[in-house]
């Protein structure tokens, strides 16, 4: 019953609005602590592969992954087969994997 009140919920929700990743305020700007510089860092770097994949892979990394949606939600959302999401999802993966690792090697 909790997974159907989840599903009618988004998909009554209107298509959502992509926010710009440069436009998400993930820390807070005043502690410059080693930690926080790294945790910068890493934040600007997982920015950056993002960006570089597909608006629809971007999507589905966003909604499986910050938002914490299942498949099935998912689904709903952008209006995909399950196995489509889970395409995108792994194709995504295996793009952030390979960038990260390009950029970590130069």
């Amino acid at each position: 019953m909790a997974h159907n009140l989840i599903v009618d919920y988004y998909r009554r929700q209107p298509a959502r609005e992509l926010v710009p990743l440069d436009d998400v305020d993930i820390a807070n700007d005043d502690d410059d602590s080693e930690l926080h510089l790294e945790q910068k860092t890493q934040v600007a770097r997982a920015r950056a592969a993002l960006q570089r994949l597909t608006p629809l892979q971007q999507q589905v990394v966003v909604l499986r992954f910050l938002e914490a949606l299942s498949i099935e939600e998912v689904v709903e959302v952008i209006g995909r087969t399950g196995g489509a999401v889970k395409a995108l999802q792994h194709r995504a993966l295996n793009s952030l994997r390979r960038i990260l690792e390009e950029e970590y090697e130069t």
